[in-house]
């Protein structure tokens, strides 16, 4: 008898990685302090919603990149988990992944 996999546990164990916090330099944390900064600059006058408040709702840090763990819990309020994924991956499963309220994040 074979047992029923869930289609986002499936896609997680095809596309997910692991990712060790530890292994991001300060280069890293100081390339996403530049990025955060810069979309700032563009979204702060364009959301629909507070930016940085909705920065903070998503379990984000401006200043150091966030854990995994950090966002999970941020969304896990709104049913949500995320997924780290190395690269590309096909729109399709992007789409499903969405369909099961799981955000794929690309790490790198």
């Amino acid at each position: 008898m074979t047992s029923y996999v869930s289609p986002s546990r499936y896609l997680a164990s095809k596309y997910g990685v692991a990712v060790h916090y530890a292994d991001y330099s300060s280069e890293d944390h100081e390339t996403w302090r530049t990025a955060m900064r810069e979309l700032r600059e563009v979204l702060v006058s364009r959301c629909a919603v507070p930016y940085d408040t909705a920065i903070r709702q998503c379990g984000l840090n401006t200043q150091r990149l966030p854990h995994q763990h950090d966002v999970d819990a941020a969304l896990a309020k709104f049913g949500w988990t995320t997924l780290l994924v190395q690269t590309f991956i096909p729109p399709r499963v992007f789409m499903m992944l969405q369909a099961h309220k799981t955000l794929p994040i690309t790490f790198q």
